[in-house]
């Protein structure tokens, strides 16, 4: 995409950006969507649509269209139609932006990604908006956890954690592979959950575990109890390396 911006040799104005800031927010909406429910259930959206290049877009990636196939096209439509200013800002968004999605990138990273695309200072602007509206929706997905009863197989290794320090936690969760964290948490009570998502990751990464625990709500529990015996196994080998002292 940025190829094709150095190549067409343009330069957006302040005004330009701000016009195509609800795209931004359509697309993150979809991403969200996606994520959560897969690429189908994108095609509701392509009803509501007028936009004709986004409708092409979404309806291209609902069909389970080549994204080589997708790319090509969307940069054929904004070659032949010479758009300029914000239209032609708007559709190099809606083009990068239903790309990732059909990867299914993390919206997160798709909203990074097409903020970027305006600016450093729309970088934070979107940034600290998304992160403040999922934080909120953190909350409500931990609240609705609150009733989540832990695998009474669960009981040790959720007792092992809890007594870890937030130090030796943090270590452990740097050693941890991301799913199989979420995975072997999804085994668990809350009080674990919260004490790790509220007090030894990042905001983002918060939002990316509470997420994906409430996604995963079918998960089958035997695969949960195996990769709870991945996460005590790193447990182990950090004890014996003496970086962590439970």
């Amino acid at each position: 995409m940025l190829e094709m911006i150095l190549k067409l040799n343009v330069k957006f104005t302040e005004a330009d950006k701000e016009k195509c800031i609800p795209t931004i927010n359509k697309i993150t909406e979809l991403a969200n969507i996606a994520s959560r429910k897969g690429v189908l259930a994108l095609e509701l959206e392509i009803e509501r649509e007028e936009n004709i290049f986004f409708k092409t877009a979404i309806e291209m990636v609902v069909d389970g269209t080549e994204p080589e196939t997708v790319e090509h096209i969307l940069h054929n439509l904004i070659l032949a139609e010479n758009y300029s200013g914000s239209q032609l800002l708007d559709r190099l968004l809606v083009s990068e932006g239903v790309l990732a999605i059909q990867k299914g990138e993390n919206p997160n990273i798709i909203t990074l990604k097409l903020s970027a695309m305006l600016g450093e200072k729309y970088i934070l602007r979107f940034k600290g908006l998304a992160q403040e509206e999922k934080l909120r929706g953190c909350f409500e997905i931990l609240k609705n956890l609150s009733s989540k009863k832990a695998l009474t197989e669960s009981i040790a290794f959720e007792e092992k954690l809890l007594r870890c320090h937030n130090m030796s936690l943090q270590r452990i969760l740097c050693n941890v592979d991301y799913w199989t964290l979420v995975h072997a948490l999804h085994g668990c009570g809350i009080e674990l959950i919260q004490k790790i998502v509220l007090n030894n990751v990042s905001k983002n990464k918060c939002i990316q575990i509470c997420e994906d625990l409430e996604t995963i709500k079918d998960f089958p529990s035997e695969v949960a109890l195996q990769e709870q015996k991945r996460v005590l196994e790193v447990i182990e080998k950090l004890v014996n390396t003496g970086e962590i002292i439970i």
